[in-house]
């Protein structure tokens, strides 16, 4: 497996359950050691080392948070945990209120996040990441749960970002989803690649995303 993810790619890791998709995610976060015989870097650094951590936002599938933390006070552990030494991240009380008041969350980000929903508890690591906004953001399975004006208002904030020159990295299965988003699509099968494109070249091949996946496993779809 060999790929490179660049500003302003916003990439859509799709791919059959056991694919490799969340161990290729955590390997970037540094949570699965890099295999003996791979290389795998973000920003030109050994994945996992603190460089390459400070470097890259995960959002996992779960939802474990350090619920004894309100959602102000967790914004601002992620922005500590991912400031180099002289180049501090600003932490903004009132930019953490603002985005969660677009997200329906107003009035709730000083209270524990162990009171908060299995959806409030999403849109809590999204913000967050936004909020922090380092080089490379990667969402595994993190859109599960969240109403759908909330997901819709995260997906254009990632678009945003992406614009910005930053690069997202994210698994899903909602297809729906990933075609609005995203302008490249990587799928994996068994650890390996077997697709990597643009979505402008599938456009011009009239396939979609959902298409590009039916075809390889051979069942019916769009």
């Amino acid at each position: 497996m060999s790929f490179s993810v660049y500003p302003g790619d916003f990439v859509a890791m799709i791919g059959p359950n056991g694919s490799g998709k969340s161990t290729l995610c955590r390997v970037l976060r540094g949570i699965v050691p890099t295999p003996a015989a791979a290389r795998v870097e973000v920003g030109g650094e050994p994945a996992g080392s603190a460089p390459a951590l400070r470097m890259t936002c995960y959002t996992a599938d779960n939802d474990h948070v350090p619920r004894f933390l309100s959602a102000q006070e967790y914004v601002r552990f992620l922005a500590r945990l991912h400031s180099a030494p002289g180049r501090r991240i600003r932490f903004d009380p009132a930019a953490v209120d603002r985005l969660f008041a677009t997200l329906g969350m107003g009035g709730r980000t000083r209270e524990l996040m162990s009171g908060y929903s299995h959806g409030m508890v999403k849109k809590t690591q999204l913000a967050a990441a936004l909020l922090v906004s380092r080089p490379v953001t990667v969402v595994d399975e993190t859109m599960n749960g969240i109403d759908i004006e909330a997901q819709y208002r995260i997906e254009g904030m990632l678009r945003d970002y992406c614009a910005a020159g930053g690069a997202v990295i994210m698994c899903s299965h909602d297809f729906s989803m990933l075609q609005r988003c995203a302008n490249r699509v990587i799928m994996l099968d068994e650890g390996y690649i077997v697709e990597d494109a643009y979505t402008e070249s599938l456009a011009r091949q009239s396939t979609s995303i959902e298409a590009l996946v039916t075809s390889y496993l051979g069942v019916g779809g769009g």
